[in-house]
């Protein structure tokens, strides 16, 4: 019995050894730090690049969606933030030709009358990248992974007031 047992498991190991397995892309960077250091500058001119790298000899479409982290898997000192709407992934599709890299970019966007609610805040939301790996005509296994950035964004420290410049006198 424990010899047909260990003859099972070296038949398996060489059978799974020799599939052609394929999993995805790789992606740069892992985590993305976005400081808005005033509310009333123009935010959402400012383009905070994700690099997508195709590392097949064929070409990938790329999509990506926005995902809110579960509280268990929140960074450090970060909360939800209050309404994904507020970032924005361009594009929402992207074509990546062999052994090519290209760029998604994130925006924050939040609106003008929801600004003053919300200084000294840390948000964490995750910008996750799926693809069409095609598998060739090999055989194989095939994985389908979802690839996440952590965007965390930081909000400015306090609200600061505008003097007025009085004359002297």
């Amino acid at each position: 019995m424990r010899k047909s047992f260990i003859l099972l498991l070296i038949i398996l190991f060489f059978c799974l050894t020799s599939l052609n397995c394929q999993a995805g892309m790789k992606i740069w960077p892992g985590k993305l730090y976005i400081e808005i250091k005033e509310w009333d500058e123009k935010i959402d001119e400012i383009s905070h690049p994700i690099q997508i790298t195709n590392p097949y000899n064929y070409g990938i479409n790329v999509t990506t969606k926005k995902e809110i982290p579960n509280n268990s898997s929140l960074e450090g000192g970060y909360s939800i933030i209050p309404d994904a709407t507020w970032i924005d992934i361009t594009p929402d599709k992207i074509y990546i030709p062999p052994k090519e890299s290209r760029e998604f970019n994130a925006f924050v966007k939040v609106p003008e009358d929801e600004q003053k609610n919300h200084y000294n805040e840390k948000w964490d939301l995750r910008a996750v990248f799926n693809s069409d790996i095609y598998l060739g005509s090999e055989g194989g296994v095939q994985f389908q992974i979802e690839l996440a950035v952590k965007l965390l964004i930081k909000t400015p420290e306090q609200e600061v007031e505008k003097s007025q410049n009085i004359p002297a006198q």
